[in-house]
């Protein structure tokens, strides 16, 4: 539909930002859209991640991470490990995907990794599923969380 825009630099492309995806609103389905969010852009960033949680009905919650961003799919990078995580099975999804204790970020993607798995984990019965991409590493080593959306059931 066309409802994201990026680095906006000045309240005019904000506005028009505004007023062309109001309009890409309207003619995908007819919706009117009153309220937006802005936020700022990350600094410097150097990789873009996706963690996620999909329930598996044979096994459970699985854990998936992978370059991610807007580029997920074309890039198809990714590896899955279930939960709870076991650290050698993670150390070698994370290692599939290229990534090693030298990798700029890995520590502080590891503790995203840890705190996704230990929020599916403390909502195992209700989540359906779970996705934070991007998650975006810094040239500074920041391992940020840009947008996440989370599907939880009425039912415990």
């Amino acid at each position: 539909m066309g409802g994201v825009r990026l680095a906006l630099d000045s309240v005019a492309a904000v506005d028009a930002a505004v007023g062309e995806i109001a309009a890409a609103a309207r003619r995908h389905n007819g919706a009117e859209i009153s309220s937006f969010l802005v936020e700022s852009m990350v600094a410097d960033p150097r990789a873009e991640y996706i963690i996620g949680v999909k329930r598996q009905a044979a096994m459970g919650l699985a854990l998936m991470i992978g370059r991610g961003g807007v580029e997920v799919e074309q890039l198809n990078r990714h590896a899955t490990v279930l939960l709870p995580l076991v650290s050698s099975d993670l150390a070698r999804a994370l290692a599939a995907i290229g990534l090693t204790e030298a990798s700029l970020g890995y520590r502080q993607l590891l503790d995203a990794v840890h705190a996704v798995a230990a929020y599916a984990l403390d909502h195992v019965t209700r989540l359906r599923s779970l996705d934070v991409n991007p998650v975006i590493v810094t040239a500074a080593g920041a391992a940020i969380a840009a947008d996440a959306f989370i599907v939880l059931s009425e039912e415990n």
